[in-house]
């Protein structure tokens, strides 16, 4: 099993981990009410966000407000898991079958706050 490591989710993925694990899981990740950071920048001073709540917004906001983060990462493995399955290190959010690709969002998000800035250097 080859894993790599864990990073901030880009938007994409974000939106991704919202609909199967907030939405469709019944919050299986246990996620906040609030907003947390993707790697994706929308432009020079501002990045995209997803927000977890009722209605599951998608936007960009000023890369110096603070968000909270939850990160992802792909790995190989012949093991056959399902969407919302857990592994030793967080649940799955994508699955490509035919490539035996998996991605997983860690089960819990990291312990502060940061900046858009401060987050992508720390979790690239």
């Amino acid at each position: 099993m080859t894993k790599l490591k864990w990073t901030l989710p880009d938007k994409d993925e974000l939106s991704l981990v919202y609909k199967r694990l907030y939405v469709s899981q019944n919050n299986i990740g246990s996620f906040k009410n609030c907003f947390y950071w993707s790697r994706s920048e929308y432009d020079r001073t501002c990045a995209w966000y997803q927000g977890f709540n009722t209605f599951g917004y998608q936007g960009f906001i000023c890369k110096q407000n603070k968000n909270k983060v939850r990160l992802v990462r792909s790995f190989e493995s012949l093991d056959n898991y399902n969407i919302g399955d857990k592994t030793n290190t967080g649940i799955i959010f994508y699955k490509d079958s035919f490539n035996c690709v998996y991605k997983e969002s860690k089960f819990k998000d990291e312990d502060e706050i940061y900046a858009w800035d401060e987050a992508v250097g720390l979790f690239k």
